[in-house]
């Protein structure tokens, strides 16, 4: 190993972020779109009553030989005179002249933790035989992580996490750990309670711990492929 590190991280070092999928979309397009790096709009004057900032946009990239890759991003604004959805960047690539739009959810930035743990614990059979030999069978990493906030949350950053933390039934929630490695990213459920208590006298809360448990197996440290990899905009196309 070189003495001067090719890699400094395994995952990142940016801000977590969590997408809340809902099965029943805000809105989807109906006429032909248009799209920039930080925009997306269609023909037809449409009605974008439905649309919000903070909501996810998710559409297409048409490649030669290779099925659409999705993309995602997160609205900052939208115009229904113009008929224009501003966004902050997309996340794969900016989408095909005319492919679909959907609004299907909301992306959710959370600031800097006091700590993010994340453990990937063995999936094993393990079969003890004859004088302790072992035999087993390897499945992969279950994961899981802790955003802590135990120390300080604001309050306006509990209210963001509103569609995040009072789910439909069949919404999913992915967890992106640090939002410069987008790939990076997780199919989860909530693990235990969370429990918040006002900072004395002052502004804000403390004593927040968000914990995920994830909902299939993982590659470890670095997804290549599978759940775990590509998760948040791709859905499982990279298996």
């Amino acid at each position: 190993m070189s003495i001067l590190p090719t890699s400094t991280r395994l995952s990142g070092s940016g801000k977590p972020r969590i997408l809340v999928i809902k099965q029943t979309a805000h809105y989807t397009s109906t006429g032909t779109t248009a799209y920039t790096a930080t925009s997306a709009s269609e023909t037809g004057s449409p009605s974008l009553k439905a649309v919000r900032a903070g909501m996810r946009i998710r559409s297409s990239v048409t490649r030669t030989g290779l099925p659409d890759l999705e993309v995602y991003a997160r609205i900052t604004a939208v115009n229904d005179t113009s008929d224009l959805i501003t966004v902050a960047e997309w996340i794969g690539g900016t989408p095909s002249a005319a492919a679909v739009f959907v609004v299907d959810g909301y992306v959710i930035d959370l600031p800097y933790c006091q700590g993010l743990t994340e453990t990937f614990t063995p999936d094993q059979l393990i079969h003890n035989l004859w004088r302790s030999r072992k035999s087993s069978l390897f499945y992969g990493w279950q994961y899981s992580a802790v955003l802590d906030y135990s120390a300080w949350i604001a309050a306006d950053t509990l209210i963001d996490m509103y569609p995040a933390l009072n789910l439909s039934g069949t919404d999913k929630i992915i967890l992106i750990p640090r939002v410069d490695k987008p790939g990076n990213s997780y199919n989860v459920i909530y693990e235990g309670g969370i429990s918040i208590a006002r900072f004395g006298a002052g502004a804000g809360h403390k004593g927040v711990q968000f914990g995920f448990s994830g909902k299939e197996n993982v590659a470890w440290p670095i997804p290549q492929s599978g759940y775990g990899f590509q998760y948040g905009y791709t859905y499982g196309t990279q298996l």
